[in-house]
């Protein structure tokens, strides 16, 4: 018996941002995939049925329905950093990755995001 794909649950915020990652013209090709693999994972598809509608394979279907499972927004990358995203994601992405440090990104625990000016 296969294994059973992972449940991807989204709540109101994240499916907003997801579709506008989708809607947006400047976005990349690879993070749009995601936010599609996700939000079509959130609507109950299997990871067959995706990676058809999408013309991808099933194991990138796996690994970002799996990561969005683990993860949520952070697990999908870099791209929530955009302006789509909130403080929370962007602290929760900071702590996934060792890659990613929360000083380069002007993130300020006393004032909030944003670097110091003046």
């Amino acid at each position: 018996m296969a294994p059973s794909a992972r449940v991807v649950v989204i709540d109101e915020a994240q499916r907003n941002r997801l579709e506008a990652v989708v809607r947006a013209r400047t976005t990349h090709v690879r993070d749009v995939q995601r936010a599609q693999i996700v939000l079509s994972a959130a609507d109950g598809m299997s990871n067959v049925a995706i990676a058809r509608a999408l013309s991808i394979c099933q194991n990138t279907v796996r690994t970002w329905r799996g990561r969005f499972a683990d993860h949520a927004m952070p697990g999908l990358g870099r791209w929530c950093l955009s302006r789509v995203a909130d403080r929370a994601d962007v602290i929760a992405l900071g702590q996934w990755s060792q890659r990613i440090s929360l000083s380069v990104l002007g993130v300020r625990d006393d004032v909030g995001v944003g670097a110091e000016t003046g």
